[in-house]
């Protein structure tokens, strides 16, 4: 697997928010401004079929709605399917209205997006020998925040989010060749 830390940065860092593209077809997670890193990089946004969410803080999620525009200004006909804790359509579906008001179910229809909002994944099939387990960690007071280890062929690698170290976290570390672990806060420790 190919991997792309796209954005290494926390919330109140220069850099862009944590984000990582493997085989240019898996992102995990979508902070504000991601859709223009990735351009920035030469990554052809279009290409990514699989997004994964850890939790519903804006730095993870916030670009969806700029995503969604990009496959509809685009014409891609690539479905993205967005595997993300239960909520987050509703709340993808406010941003885009403060942003864009009354073009969602319009871009929504024609930028082939489909959220899949799950309590736990197991060995789900995200794409042809790829697969994604979630892990459930802690963030602060969020009850939903996870991690994910995802596997092609023989090996795994394992992302966290910023959680702080808990069984999940552990877990993931345990069960990865490679780990990919946000701890960005002290209080995380």
């Amino acid at each position: 697997m190919k991997i792309k830390l796209i954005g290494t940065g926390s919330i109140g860092a220069k850099r862009i928010s944590a984000s990582t593209l493997i085989d240019e077809q898996i992102l995990v997670d979508m902070p504000n401004g991601i859709v223009k890193s990735l351009k920035k990089l030469g990554c052809d946004v279009l290409k990514i079929k699989v997004i994964l969410i850890t939790h519903l803080h804006g730095d993870h999620f916030f670009d969806i709605p700029f995503f969604m525009l990009e496959k509809f200004f685009y014409k891609s006909n690539e479905k993205t399917k967005i595997y993300c804790p239960k909520g987050t359509k509703t709340k993808v579906k406010q941003l885009f209205e403060i942003a864009f008001p009354g073009e969602y179910d319009k871009v929504r229809k024609f930028a082939n997006v489909e959220f899949v909002e799950f309590k736990e994944l197991k060995r789900e099939k995200v794409l042809d020998s790829v697969y994604v387990d979630s892990k459930k960690v802690e963030h602060g007071k969020l009850k939903r925040a996870h991690g994910f280890i995802i596997e092609k062929g023989n090996k795994k690698i394992g992302f966290s989010g910023d959680s702080k170290l808990c069984k999940g976290v552990k877990e993931i570390v345990q069960q990865s060749d490679v780990c990919v672990v946000d701890m960005s806060l002290a209080e995380n420790g």
